[in-house]
């Protein structure tokens, strides 16, 4: 029998370490993130006049949209937030600061805040992807399942995994501020995915717009399909994000030299031929128990947590937790 979904960490939770979130930082780096906050404040004040100004011009028109957008940026710009920018940017404030500015356009632009569960549901359904377990750092597990990922409407699919990752940092306990991923691309065929322009889409978005916010991916059964998918898209990742993406199967190949048949007909892609395209990601791995407890991880993906997602128990449960 299915378990339900694990969507709150394990005890006993996380060490809070005093001055959270500065503590560790070396006094070069406080000043760093002061001067942070000073240029992002000025900015706040900036941007303020600017809308008071354009609500005064054009009062008649509602302005519903624009107090909601005011109230996510106030919301996003956290001590957390500012420190992940500046960590992204090296400890460059004007950088840094630069970098949330362009988000907080994108925010304004696109609104991934307002983007409604009801709306992106029906991607859901078939369990393509979820959030279920945690790391050893209380980081919550989105599992991607990408055989089953192609939509009907790709646009759909991208705000529905931006829905998930604005709302899965809800299940991050206290003094946790990443997400991680496994990516099952078991069966990934040319025939069964989105568009590339949605994957590469996602991935500018996310190094742009949610820096320091992965602690890691793996990709689980990468086929030789997935060696073509990687060749395309990885030159687009930067060195950072490129080092947390790790590699595994849940049946690994006896030895290098020896593809092993799955029971999907698909050929496991042999380690030795997939080294050029993995050089300068984390590698391959041959399970994730160095990175997370088995007993968080599904079976279906190497650990000995029965889950198997049920739309009707999983999107009620999900929902809730991260307080919808």
């Amino acid at each position: 029998m299915s378990q339900p979904p694990i969507l709150q960490p394990p005890a006993p939770g996380v060490a809070v370490p005093d001055g959270y979130p500065l503590s560790g930082l070396t006094e070069a780096q406080r000043a760093q993130f002061a001067a942070l906050q000073a240029l992002v404040a000025a900015s706040g004040n900036n941007a303020a006049a600017a809308e008071a100004n354009a609500a005064e011009a054009n009062a008649a028109e509602a302005d519903a949209d624009a107090e909601a957008d005011a109230a996510d940026a106030a919301a996003f710009a956290t001590a957390e937030c500012l420190l992940r920018y500046l960590r992204a940017a090296k400890f460059d404030a004007a950088a840094a600061a630069a970098a949330l500015a362009r988000t907080l356009q994108w925010r304004r632009e696109f609104r991934p805040h307002a983007i409604r569960a009801a709306d992106v549901e029906p991607e859901a359904r078939n369990g393509k992807a979820f959030f279920s377990g945690f790391d050893r750092a209380a980081r919550p597990v989105f599992v991607l399942n990408c055989a089953i990922t192609l939509s009907t409407d790709p646009e759909r699919y991208l705000r529905f995994i931006l829905f998930n990752l604005e709302r899965g940092t809800a299940l991050c306990p206290h003094g946790v501020w990443q997400v991680c991923a496994i990516a099952d691309v078991a069966g990934v065929g040319m025939f069964n995915q989105n568009p590339i322009s949605v994957t590469t889409r996602l991935a500018d978005i996310f190094q742009n717009h949610y820096p320091e916010r992965l602690g890691w991916i793996c990709i689980m059964n990468p086929s030789w399909y997935l060696w073509v998918l990687a060749k395309l898209i990885l030159p687009f990742i930067d060195p950072v994000t490129k080092q947390k993406i790790n590699f595994s199967t849940t049946t690994r190949p006896t030895n290098s030299n020896t593809a092993k048949k799955e029971s999907s007909g698909s050929v496991v892609a042999r380690v030795d031929e997939s080294q050029t395209t993995a050089q300068g990601t984390g590698g391959f791995i041959s399970d994730l128990s160095g990175l997370m407890s088995l007993d968080q991880l599904p079976v279906s993906l190497g650990g000995t947590y029965e889950y198997v997602y049920d739309h009707s128990v999983y999107w009620p449960a999900f929902t809730k937790a991260v307080g919808l």
